[in-house]
């Protein structure tokens, strides 16, 4: 969000948000681990939600480096 702010509406936090809602639905789902017998589950389900998450962060970020570097191709 500090981006957002420094940067200004040029880009879309949609990846962003997506991105740091399933972290935290996947750090939910790691509380389960403690139960016993639940480690498979757990480890399907990690790995479903884990592989779009980091996908959605990296589009997320490489979105700001590109705002990023136009505003800085721009003031010089």
């Amino acid at each position: 969000m500090v981006a957002l702010y420094r940067l200004g509406e040029q880009f879309s936090v949609g990846y962003l948000s997506a991105g740091a809602a399933l972290v935290i639905f996947m750090a939910v789902i790691i509380l389960f681990i403690l139960i016993p017998g639940a480690i498979i589950v757990v480890g399907i389900l990690g790995l479903l939600i884990g592989i779009p998450t980091i996908i959605l962060l990296l589009i997320g970020l490489n979105e700001v480096k590109k705002v990023a570097e136009n505003k800085l191709k721009q003031q010089q």
